[in-house]
């Protein structure tokens, strides 16, 4: 009974953790760090393809 309980929560609080990462994920679309944590999302390769303009300053400038 106890073991089977233990196995049941900790299965359960997987459970919470993965919907909060996906709300997250889901709310915060624009932030690189999202983008790290889950892989899953092949939209953003890379953060610096983000900002492009921003990327390219210093290598006008010098």
């Amino acid at each position: 009974m106890t073991k089977r309980h233990t196995i049941h929560s900790r299965a359960r609080t997987a459970m919470v953790g993965i919907v909060t990462l996906t709300i997250v994920a889901g709310l915060v679309p624009e932030t690189g760090a999202v983008d790290v944590a889950i892989p899953t999302e092949p939209r953003r390769p890379s953060p610096m393809q983000d900002h492009p303009a921003v990327t390219n300053v210093p290598e006008q400038h010098s």
